[in-house]
């Protein structure tokens, strides 16, 4: 695995003082500023028709939605769209949902510049987005579409560095015959929300950018068991998603997993 980039190093670090101790206590709002993708899920709200501690429940299964690059007119850019719209002022636009309903906000905005600037400099997927920024602002016509891509033309792993060409591309006009069935495409302008497949190699990285600050694959179909000469005794050449994050959450002796270190973000 990759190392945790430096700033995000440092914040997760107990020993750092009251900014880590900040950062930490508040480490899922960060997150969900930073996020490419919302949780969709159906809430049940009738267990809180009594008086009673709320209760949040879901019934079903958590999913991740995604919008369109540039949000409808007249609406506040959300989650992939702060990538690409308004990025003047991209820290007013990523902590106003969290000062809407206080006058002050426990979220620092110096933390907020330093994440913003790392994961510019790491995060294959926001790099991604920021070409797609570019796009709108250089051209005239805005008829292209981003493509996440779901089927690798090799065998990426997680550990290894991603890079622009394994995630994606901007597609002008038609995506055609190059679609695939587990590729996200994101339109330009939508009014409606996308779900993504969490078979999609980039399913967690887009929901959780600070514990995947690299935009680093994630689980896949595709993923082999390695050749111990156990071809005989093993019912399965594949290996399960369940298997593939017991495996990424496993400590192991002088190796940095983020992951493990999110703190209230990991549970």
């Amino acid at each position: 695995m990759q190392p945790t980039p430096p700033i995000l190093d440092f914040l997760l670090d107990p020993s750092n003082g009251s900014a880590s101790k900040k950062f930490r206590d508040n480490i899922r709002a960060y997150n969900s500023m930073f996020a490419f993708t919302s949780m969709g899920a159906k809430i049940d709200t009738s267990v809180n028709d009594q008086p009673a501690p709320y209760v949040f429940k879901i019934s079903g299964h958590c999913h991740h939605l995604m919008g369109s690059l540039l949000p409808v007119d007249g609406e506040s850019p959300k989650f992939a769209q702060l990538y690409v719209f308004d990025t003047a002022h991209e820290v007013a636009n990523r902590l106003l949902p969290f000062t809407r309903n206080s006058k002050s906000s426990s979220l620092d905005e110096n933390i907020v510049v330093d994440l913003l600037r790392m994961l510019d400099e790491t995060n294959e997927l926001a790099k991604l987005f920021r070409k797609a920024r570019d796009k709108t602002q250089n051209i005239q016509s805005v008829d292209y579409k981003l493509r996440l891509l779901g089927k690798r033309s090799h065998d990426s792993r997680q550990y290894d560095d991603p890079t622009s060409n394994d995630i994606g591309g901007l597609v002008v006009g038609d995506i055609g015959d190059f679609f695939s069935e587990r590729d996200i495409i994101i339109e330009c302008f939508s009014g409606s929300l996308k779900r993504i497949s969490k078979l999609h190699p980039k399913f967690m990285a887009l929901q959780y950018p600070l514990l995947f600050p690299y935009g680093e694959d994630g689980y896949s179909c595709n993923i082999m068991f390695v050749d111990h000469g156990l071809e005989k005794t093993r019912k399965r050449s594949r290996v399960p998603m369940r298997a593939y994050y017991a495996y990424l959450i496993n400590e192991r002796p002088g190796c940095d997993n983020t992951i493990i270190k999110g703190g209230r973000l990991y549970q």
